[in-house]
């Protein structure tokens, strides 16, 4: 018995060398990841490769921020809002995953014309707030505005918290109205990809917005599309 464990150590050794170091790669990322984070190590030097250049470029020019989901601005018009709907194609709405809404804008919009919205577009994921001048507040998550419990498809909505985020916007105050609920972590496009990955983890959130260094919004940005800009560093440093 002892010798058939020894045998089947040996067999299942030999086939992790056997491995592509490409798979291997990519096994020992997230440790790599988390000691690059935690600043145990600052260079990685991996066959033959030096990864800290690749690592310490600004993320506006390792990510693409371009979005081609989002709408930026709902009509606040009733009728403006449906005919845009109407006129919307089905892959179009499928495609959204989230709205974009202005602070201080008063008797701009309607309770039934964001829940419209929020029903016809059912990938929405996130309500991002700007300022009048374009500049990033906060995200609200859409699972904070869902029911738990619904009767029909109209009732999905918490007409009640729609109303609070109006309200909200008027005073221009969701994020302090929403302190529990609102995202507003936010990154410099100067920042390399190491230092948002470690904003990201530090605050526990998947996404930020970010900004020039004048504070200008230039996006969104989520820590998948960081861990995967690092994974293809990693893995062009093996193939070089």
């Amino acid at each position: 018995m002892l010798l058939l464990f020894f045998g089947i150590l040996q067999d299942r050794e030999a086939k992790f060398l056997s491995l592509s170091s490409q798979w291997i790669v990519i096994s020992i990322l997230p440790i790599l990841v988390a000691l690059f984070v935690g600043g145990y190590i600052t260079k990685f030097k991996g066959f033959g490769v030096e990864l800290e250049a690749a690592l310490k470029e600004p993320v506006s020019s390792s990510i693409d921020l371009k979005a081609t989901d989002v709408i930026s601005e709902i009509p606040g018009d009733e009728k403006q809002s449906l005919e845009y709907l109407n006129r919307m194609s089905q892959s179009k709405a499928l495609s959204i995953r989230w709205l974009v809404f202005t602070l201080g804008r008063r008797n701009y919009y309607t309770p039934q014309g964001i829940r419209e919205y929020l029903m016809r577009l059912p990938n929405i994921e996130f309500l991002e707030v700007q300022t009048k001048e374009g500049q990033f507040s906060c995200y609200l998550p859409i699972v904070y505005f869902k029911r738990e419990s619904v009767s029909d498809r109209y009732d999905l909505f918490d007409m009640d918290k729609i109303q609070r985020f109006i309200d909200a916007l008027e005073e221009g105050n969701v994020k302090e109205s929403f302190a529990g609920v609102s995202i507003f972590i936010s990154v410099k496009n100067s920042d390399n990809l190491m230092q948002v990955l470690k904003t990201l983890r530090e605050e526990q959130v998947n996404m930020a917005a970010v900004l020039s260094d004048q504070g200008r919004y230039l996006g969104v940005l989520f820590s998948q599309d960081v861990e995967r800009r690092i994974a293809d560093a990693v893995l062009k440093s093996q193939s070089a």
